[in-house]
């Protein structure tokens, strides 16, 4: 079981705060990008705590993947097709800006699609940094331990934890 780092309620609460700022800058049509597999929990989520304010955006997927195994980040690929253009103002949401890599990735495979794009991420871990990127939206800033819950895994397991915990 991991060690708790965030739990639930902080979770929830830090939802409902980041759909406020959101609602205020997203006032037009919006489109909600999620990374897979990482951030399915959190943009459901958001989803919904953005739909409480009524907003109702667009939501599409995309599925990148750096790990393959273990704990260390490899090649970075895209698994699936891209969203259908165009795709108006996104919000780009991921579960971690660790490396940055796939954030950044991310971010250049829409850019065709769209002329307004800002990310979104549940945790930053700013240490990790490989890539110059820097999140429009942050949920929690973690330091430099592996986390998996709420979406997060660890070698495709650990995800289902209703709370943000380390693992050694």
């Amino acid at each position: 079981m991991p060690n708790k780092l965030i739990d639930e309620e902080e979770i929830q609460n830090r939802i409902r705060s980041l759909a406020n700022e959101l609602a205020e800058v997203f006032r037009e049509e919006m489109t909600l990008v999620v990374v897979l597999k990482g951030s399915f929990v959190f943009g459901a989520d958001l989803l919904r705590a953005l739909g409480r304010l009524g907003v109702d955006p667009r939501v599409e997927f995309i599925q990148l993947r750096s790990y393959r195994g273990g704990r260390k980040s490899g090649e970075l690929e895209l698994v699936g097709p891209l969203p259908e253009g165009p795709l108006g103002s996104v919000l780009l949401i991921d579960d971690i800006a660790d490396t940055g890599r796939s954030l950044d990735a991310a971010r250049g495979l829409l850019e065709p699609l769209s002329t307004d794009i800002r990310t979104c991420v549940l945790l930053d871990k700013p240490t990790g940094r490989r890539v110059d990127v820097q999140p429009d939206f942050v949920g929690f800033t973690v330091g430099g331990d592996f986390v998996v819950g709420y979406g997060l895994d660890d070698d495709e397991h650990q995800r289902q934890h209703p709370f943000i915990g380390t693992v050694a």
